[in-house]
């Protein structure tokens, strides 16, 4: 009896917990890391930039290379679409790829 119990509650568990892990797993899977080029002079281009990238809800994280004058941005947009909105800021840029 309580071996069919523990397999009852394992199941149950399992039920529970694979739609988390699934979910976890597809945007784990879907998100990368995109590579710009961005001309940045100060920290009011940086912040544009940060700004604009920052109301887009597919964006997960962004990070800034003020002495490279790169841009990296963690998202499940494309790589287009993102250089796109960054263009929005009037600053000249360039889309170098999909960093490893």
């Amino acid at each position: 009896k309580q071996a069919t119990r523990a397999i009852i509650l394992a199941t149950e568990s399992s039920r529970v917990y694979t739609p988390t892990l699934s979910y976890a797993h597809a945007s784990t899977v879907m998100a990368q890391v995109h590579e710009f080029n961005v001309a940045m002079s100060c920290e009011g281009c940086s912040s544009a930039v940060n700004r604009v990238l920052s109301r887009q809800q597919e964006v997960k994280n962004i990070k800034f290379d003020m002495e490279k004058q790169k841009v990296y941005v963690e998202t499940s947009m494309s790589g287009e679409d993102v250089l796109a909105i960054i263009k929005k800021t009037g600053r000249e840029c360039s889309y170098v790829g999909v960093k490893n």
